[in-house]
């Protein structure tokens, strides 16, 4: 009997119980980008829940997109690069940065196979073309923004490379 009384608590305080997780949107890039893998594991390991939280996850192809959700009022977070956030301080909108996602960047500048014996240091990617992750044809992503970087440490114009969107 004890079995059954609880069982029966159980079905009729579910949704009691499902109405007390404070709801949380959150917009961000992907699914499957690997620097924001932490925010689809949140789901799948019933974190949100095991906080009290019943977290929906909206995906975006880039992080700018994310931001632009969050601003018209549709997520109440966004998870995104810190150069969007920056572009949008810039731009005077009202946001800022709580928390990071990551403790390291997480890029990878890879060369195709055929290219291994040529490509051996980034000045050697000059007049190439260099394949970013982008969602628009205005702003860099913080990946094209990487590659710039490296490429003028290694004395290299980002204007002598042809920088094309790659997913």
């Amino acid at each position: 009997m004890p079995v059954i009384l609880c069982l029966l608590w159980l079905a009729l305080a579910s949704p009691a119980l499902a109405e007390a997780m404070l709801p949380v949107v959150l917009a961000t890039a992907g699914p499957g980008n690997l620097s924001h893998l932490p925010v689809e594991l949140i789901k799948k390991i019933g974190a949100d829940r095991a906080e009290g939280v019943n977290l929906t996850v909206r995906y975006f192809p880039g992080g700018p997109l994310a931001y632009k959700d969050m601003l018209a009022k549709n997520a109440d977070f966004a998870v995104a690069g810190a150069p969007a956030l920056a572009a949008l301080r810039l731009k005077g909108e009202p946001v800022v940065s709580i928390a990071t996602v990551n403790r390291v960047p997480t890029f990878t500048l890879m060369v195709r196979a055929d290219l291994k014996d040529r490509v051996k240091s980034i000045a050697d990617l000059r007049a190439r073309v260099i394949g970013v992750n982008t969602s628009s044809t205005v702003s860099k992503s913080t990946s094209q923004q990487v590659a710039e970087y490296l490429l003028r440490r290694a004395g290299v114009d980002p204007t002598e490379v042809n920088f094309v969107p790659a997913g």
